[in-house]
């Protein structure tokens, strides 16, 4: 057994125990110290210790009981997240703070007492812990986040009090448990969480006080007869996936103050025609409209400063209707949207910004010019476009994402902008993949994040074919390749038997040590 232990924090546990105490004196407990400590069954946290850190003991799947002495403040985010054995914990009247997903997935934790000094639990905190059946709600709670109990569904038919359907934690409305087609939901809700709808078969219309401020992830989501939703004006956050699957909701209006509209929050709701937009929106998140084939029209107000990637992929109906006047769907001189099928495209020079994915997939495309006055391509802007073979790149042009030319794998002529000296190396990706990656391995500080994020796609798909480059690789290419591409599990530990069969042992031991 070994504590490695520096100015006061844990930094790692190395050892086999099933019963452990944390020396006296650890005034914290370090992210990841004993994670995937698999032996551990129990352990005893002292009075010294203040803090513990994220994903702590995140994967001590045989952890099933934890006793924490008076000191203890704050439990961080995943701290004790997919200890699928826990049964059992003491918190201290200290405590205050519970981080984000600090329990999920502990699915066989059936009750928690939480001290009356909590006053802060973050979103998703006990999600998945489907065998929990009792916790309290601490009378200096002040903040709670959204999806705290989600998947918790032993415990709420026991929150159920009185005949009440609006099952509530606090101020938040965890889940509806009735059957009603037309809810009115209470004036003491201030929140209504995640899923707290979702898959209602029965709910036609809703109407939210204005109590409510805010609105959690998938709230309403696939309620497959709603047809009416009155929005207050009290509503200042909302979460993605909101109102998706609801394939009976015609029209919505969005109150002014509404901050953004989260990625997928309208997605698949098939016969929505109208929606209002109100000018504090100033985002639009990734597929908010995907597929919904009924709208024939939408004003986006100036205040939207960003249209995430493919916000309204199989919009049909609106296509057509936009088609009539331009082949480009813009906002402002933002390219949102590529409507035509041109073979050979020009951008014109009114047009500043190509959005993500604005023309992606566009098959037919085979020679592309970008007119002066074009600054930035974002992210898979012109991504599988196979049949792609000639480009020209303005003077104009400052930044290209990553992935803005993805898998375009036919290109024959790039016309270079003189003034981007790099670019020729990024651009090698496209049609010599290897020699692009190779050059990475090398020399990585020669290459910004949009080369890196193509070349290190072809590393890892085209995998077997560069093992022997990437057994080779320095330390601090190695650690860069982590932080940018994030390979998975399996990956890591293939790369690291690799280094290992040709004697870099320091490679693998540095690929490995945060497994």
């Amino acid at each position: 057994m070994s504590f490695d232990i520096k100015d006061g924090v844990l930094v790692r546990y190395e050892g086999s125990d099933h019963h452990l105490t944390v020396p006296d004196g650890v005034k914290e407990i370090g992210a990841s110290a004993f994670r995937w400590c698999t032996d551990l069954w129990s352990v005893h946290i002292p009075s010294s210790v203040r803090v513990i850190g994220d994903r702590a003991f995140t994967w001590c799947k045989a952890l099933d009981t934890v006793t924490a002495d008076e000191g203890l403040t704050v439990i961080a985010a995943n701290a004790f997240a997919y200890c699928e054995s826990l049964k059992s914990i003491r918190l201290p009247s200290t405590l205050t703070e519970i981080g984000g997903y600090a329990f999920n997935g502990c699915e066989k934790l059936v009750s928690i007492t939480l001290p009356d000094s909590v006053y802060k639990i973050g979103g998703g905190a006990f999600w998945g812990c489907k065998s929990l059946e009792s916790v309290n709600v601490p009378s200096a709670l002040d903040s709670l986040g959204y999806g705290t109990f989600y998947g918790c569904n032993n415990l709420f038919p026991r929150l159920k009090k009185n005949g009440d359907d609006f099952l509530c934690f606090g101020p938040l409305l965890l889940r509806y448990m009735g059957k009603d087609e037309h809810v009115v939901i209470p004036s003491h809700v201030k929140r209504i969480d995640a899923g707290a709808f979702e898959k209602m078969p029965n709910l036609r219309s809703v109407v939210i006080p204005d109590s409510v401020t805010g609105i959690g992830s998938s709230a309403f989501a696939y309620c497959r007869v709603l047809e009416s939703v009155t929005l207050p004006a009290s509503l200042s956050s909302t979460g993605s996936c909101i109102f998706q699957g609801c394939v009976s909701l015609t029209e919505i209006s969005l109150p002014e103050g509404t901050p953004w509209i989260g990625g997928d929050t309208f997605a698949y709701c098939s016969r929505l025609a109208r929606i209002s937009i109100p000018k504090s929106v100033t985002e639009i998140g990734a597929r908010a409209f995907e597929n919904c084939k009924a709208l024939k029209e939408i004003h986006i107000p100036e205040t939207v400063e960003t249209i995430d990637y493919l916000a309204f992929l199989g919009c049909d109906t609106l296509f057509e209707n936009l088609r009539k006047e331009s082949d480009f769907f813009c906002h402002g001189s933002h390219l949102v949207w590529y409507l035509g099928k041109a073979e050979s495209l020009t951008i014109p020079p009114h047009i500043k910004s190509i959005g993500r994915g604005a023309c992606e997939r566009h098959k037919e495309l085979k020679s592309l010019t970008l007119s002066e006055g074009v600054k930035r391509l974002d992210w898979r802007a012109f991504a599988w476009c196979g049949g792609l073979t000639d480009i020209v790149l303005p003077e104009s042009i400052e930044e290209i994402d990553s992935c803005a030319f993805e898998t375009c794998e036919h290109i024959e002529r790039i016309v270079l902008p003189k003034r981007f000296p790099v670019i020729e190396e990024k651009f090698k990706a496209l049609y010599e993949p290897k020699k692009l990656v190779r050059g990475f391995l090398s020399h990585p500080d020669l290459y910004g994040e949009a080369a890196a994020g193509d070349c290190l796609s072809y590393l890892f798909t085209h995998i077997e074919a560069l093992w022997e480059e990437l057994a080779a690789v320095s330390l601090d290419t190695a650690a860069e390749i982590r932080v940018l591409f994030s390979p998975e599990r399996a990956l890591l530990e293939k790369w690291a038997s690799y280094a290992r069969g040709v004697g870099n042992t320091e490679l693998a031991e540095l690929l490995l040590e945060e497994l």
